[in-house]
């Protein structure tokens, strides 16, 4: 039997985030991080994230306080959407041409010694991030699981 997944209502993702609700909703509408589960379209259309989507949220929110480009948070976001929460990869190296690769621990140090550190931008490890949010979401009320969405 395949798992249901959990599901993040929008409030509760901007919480979970440590983002204020109006920068989801505009993160959300311009595209720069999208939720995976339920887009919110149309008239009274609901939004739904996914556990990578929250985390790609506290992820983009660290880098926007830290000065990253627009593109850069973009092609972040993307990569840690497609991350599989089982997965040892929560390394990401980034270059200055937007390229967003995901490694393990030994991976990541391996990539960054043999890489050209000129075109090195950024680095980042996500698993402190994933535990936050883990945190954040225990605190907060029953997320939904396998209910069905009204999306427009």
């Amino acid at each position: 039997m395949q798992r249901q997944p959990t599901v993040y209502m929008a409030g509760q993702a901007a919480k979970a985030a440590g983002v204020a609700y109006h920068r989801l909703n505009y993160w959300a509408t311009t595209g720069i991080v999208v939720p995976s589960v339920a887009e919110g379209k149309g008239y009274a259309g609901v939004r739904a994230y996914s556990f990578a989507d929250v985390v790609a949220l506290k992820v983009a929110a660290r880098m926007k306080a830290s000065g990253f480009p627009i593109r850069t948070l973009q092609n972040l976001v993307t990569a840690v959407q497609q991350w599989d929460e089982e997965s040892p990869k929560t390394y990401f190296v980034g270059d200055e041409k937007g390229s967003v690769a995901a490694f393990d621990e030994a991976g990541a140090f391996t990539a960054l010694q043999q890489k050209d550190l000129k075109g090195l931008t950024w680095f980042v490890n996500i698993s402190d991030i994933v535990q936050e949010v883990k945190s954040r979401l225990e605190s907060l009320s029953q997320p939904m699981r396998g209910k069905s969405l009204r999306t427009a």
